[in-house]
């Protein structure tokens, strides 16, 4: 059962994260962190372009009329490509420039997205009978790892 509140509030810890990391940074895209950037922008545009625009969502809750799109790439290696990379731009703050709280919030931000993507996927499960099959050929966020 969707829980709004706690949707909500998962999507403030992440943005939260993010700006933390934000406000502690200087991004200088002529660094190797661009590559994260880069990296991690092109993933969320090809799920994005993959999902379409109009089925994007920032909380975790499954809309109205949701299709799965587990057939697709990126989808069909990762469940959550706009997670990964959210994660890959995210990492790339931490080193500009290296700061070790700057790498526990990033680790936090894993917990958050982490919890999340579990929550999100209770949801699909409840909505999708093929889902848990789909989660047993996939991996969460890096395929072949996690």
């Amino acid at each position: 059962m969707q829980n709004k509140w706690k949707s909500w509030g998962l999507v403030g810890l992440q943005f939260g994260f993010l700006g933390l990391l934000i406000a502690q940074s200087h991004v200088q895209l002529s660094s190797w962190e661009s590559f994260l950037y880069i990296g991690g922008g092109l993933l969320g545009l090809w799920a994005v372009a993959v999902m379409g625009i109009g089925n994007f969502n920032v909380i975790p809750d499954v809309k109205e009329n949701a299709v799965l799109i587990h057939q697709h790439k990126p989808y069909c290696w990762i469940r959550h490509p706009m997670y990964t990379s959210f994660l890959l731009i995210c990492l790339g703050l931490v080193f500009q420039p290296f700061e070790w709280i700057k790498l526990l919030e990033w680790l936090g931000l894993v917990g958050v997205l982490n919890f999340k993507a579990t929550y999100e996927e209770m949801l699909l499960k409840q909505t999708f009978e093929d889902y848990q099959t789909y989660c047993a050929r996939t991996t969460r966020f890096i395929p072949g790892v996690f």
